[in-house]
């Protein structure tokens, strides 16, 4: 199609035709039906909406450069490449979609957004929007491609807990100081929130906990509300942590990795939400349980590891948890 005057198209009934580009045509409006379309390229034009509900085949869409301020992706639930770029969208529902893995939505105008759903995410350019809030944790990686740039105004990531550090190091380059990293996902963004914080401390000579103490990092907590699903919190490499939460009554449990070999106190804490300040601290000092042989070992890959394909170790980190000499500890990697 040639650009022209500014025009409606309608297309209907092409029963041989899978793929479509209207790129820069100048149209306003696009209707299409009973066409098995797989591609379909209508970036540069002038639309304000884009029904996908007559092409339900449809795998890649391009729609980059319009006037967009919402979309349906339902009637799509076979798309993976999705280009939205430079369009006026304040939100989108990604539920329908779980296959996509190329996402294209920076220069929108969005402030939440929740890609948990979509675990073959590879790419994601995000950039130039108004983030909040952005909701990574969908038990996959950090998308190898992942521009997060120009979204200065971003509190709050939810991600796995082995992508903590990732996307920690991502906000940390990036200058965004205020953004909390984090992997409770139960908080509903917008409106008035609340904030559970402090620090962790290791009692490692049984004398009570002070600021002298080194910091317990990583400690793991449990939250519950009533009857909804618990949902968890991981403290950062300082030992420190910052739950947000809405309006409500919670507990906090603090979970240590060999509950044997350590106690927590206080081994819990109860909060509800609104209370006078808006932000309460709560620190947990962790005890040591006696003298325990303890061994972990850490084997980091030097590319990302997928199923099914060769992975190539660079370092072995053996850490010794215990005071007494370890001897004849051996390791052996099956193959």
């Amino acid at each position: 199609m040639n650009a022209g005057n500014p025009c409606a198209v309608v297309l209907e009934n092409l029963p041989g035709i899978t793929s479509i580009n209207c790129r820069s045509t100048n149209i306003t409006s696009l209707q299409i039906s009973g066409v098995p379309l797989v591609s379909l390229n209508c970036g540069l034009n002038q639309l304000t909406t884009l029904d996908l509900s007559g092409i339900p085949t449809l795998k890649k869409l391009y729609a980059d450069s319009n006037l967009l301020t919402s979309i349906d992706l339902s009637p799509v639930p076979e798309l993976n490449d999705l280009t939205l770029s430079t369009n006026l969208l304040t939100a989108i529902d990604f539920s329908a979609v779980p296959n996509i893995d190329a996402l294209m939505l920076e220069h929108n105008q969005l402030t939440n957004l929740d890609l948990s759903n979509l675990s073959q995410l590879q790419q994601a350019s995000l950039a130039y929007n108004s983030l909040e809030y952005l909701f990574m944790k969908n038990g996959s990686y950090i998308p190898s491609t992942f521009s997060l740039s120009y979204n200065p105004n971003l509190k709050y990531i939810c991600c796995d807990e082995s992508n903590l550090t990732g996307y920690k190091n991502k906000v940390n380059s990036l200058g965004y100081s205020n953004c909390e990293v984090n992997s409770y996902c139960s908080f509903n963004p917008g409106g008035a929130y609340f904030t559970l914080s402090g620090n962790n401390h290791y009692d490692y000579d049984s004398n009570g906990c002070n600021i002298t103490d080194e910091p317990f990092k990583s400690l793991k907590f449990r939250i519950s509300s009533g009857n909804q699903t618990t949902d968890y919190a991981v403290a950062d490499a300082s030992g420190n942590y910052r739950i947000p939460d809405s309006k409500g009554n919670y507990m906090i449990v603090p979970i240590v990795e060999n509950p044997n070999f350590y106690s927590v106190s206080p081994a819990s804490v109860n909060i509800s939400f609104p209370s006078e300040i808006n932000i309460l601290e709560q620190n947990f000092c962790i005890i040591r349980n006696g003298i325990h042989n303890d061994l972990e070992v850490t084997i980091l890959p030097t590319n990302v590891a997928r199923h099914f394909k060769l992975k190539i170790y660079q370092k072995i980190m053996i850490f010794f948890n215990f005071l007494q000499p370890c001897r004849n500890v051996r390791l052996f990697l099956l193959t």
